[in-house]
């Protein structure tokens, strides 16, 4: 499949693991505030996960944005040369 490749179709998987990183957002976002009303243990697991899930996916946004502008330069110089 094409959408496995390096540098193809990476404007889809950043918007994919955008979405799945503005998920994890509100869940923690959910479970911090819950903590404020009740001290359950996993409510403090549940933020700390979604929190991670949320860094993990920010940095998986920003590779693929990286590859994007990478291969636009590349089709850039392609097309002057």
């Amino acid at each position: 499949m094409e959408l496995l490749n390096c540098g193809s179709y990476e404007r889809l998987k950043a918007a994919v693991h955008l979405v799945v990183g503005i998920g994890c957002a509100v869940c923690a976002g959910y479970s911090v505030a819950c903590l404020t009303r009740r001290r359950n243990p996993h409510l403090f697991v549940n933020a700390v996960v979604y929190a991670a899930g949320t860094v993990w996916e920010s940095n998986h946004v920003r590779h693929h944005w990286r590859a994007i502008g990478r291969h636009d330069e590349v089709a850039h110089h392609r097309r002057r040369a």
